[in-house]
């Protein structure tokens, strides 16, 4: 195993010990519990999968301003978030919720791994690059329902292709 991949792993697993929240929050994009049905209707009218209020589709995606919540398209503000260094290759980057924003949901950029657990206020998020290159921009959407001005970045810890501890590595919404 590569000194990458064991910073990775310890990173992971030190993230959701951390949290304390097994088993809340998705990952690598699957937003979607399988096991819940959406209901169709909104209103008593027919409305279209994808749509706010209707259901997810079939991927788990929703149309523009919407993300899946539960298999239902909720109205969601979304926000990209980049990474300051090239030569991080993963980070742990805890959010906080306030003003009634929560987030619902993360989508990673290509090549880039990641899971968020929520135990409310806090967010916390792991990635890791797949291979040794920059991440791209942004490494990843936040799904927000509420003001994506409502959540916060409150630490960044990214590490190098050696494991090492970036110092000054800063995250940002763009």
């Amino acid at each position: 195993m590569t000194t990458l991949m064991k910073a990775i792993a310890l990173s992971t697993v030190a993230l959701f010990t951390a949290t304390g929240c097994g088993g809340c929050g998705n990952d690598n994009n699957n937003n979607v519990d399988n096991n819940s049905s959406a209901n169709n209707t909104q209103n008593n009218t027919a409305c279209e999968d994808g749509e706010v209020g209707c259901a997810c589709l079939d991927d788990g995606s929703c149309g523009a301003g919407a993300a899946c919540q539960n298999d239902v398209c909720v109205g969601a503000t979304v926000s990209g978030l980049v990474v300051s260094s090239d030569d991080a290759r993963s980070c742990e980057i805890m959010l906080t919720e306030r003003e009634g924003s929560q987030v619902i949901g993360a989508t990673y950029g290509e090549q880039v791994k990641g899971a968020y657990r929520r135990q409310a206020p806090s967010v916390a998020l792991a990635v890791s690059h797949t291979s040794d290159e920059a991440f791209p921009q942004p490494l990843a959407t936040i799904q927000v329902n509420g003001s994506k001005s409502g959540v916060e970045i409150k630490s960044v810890r990214c590490f190098d292709k050696a494991g090492e501890l970036l110092d000054g590595a800063e995250a940002s919404f763009k």
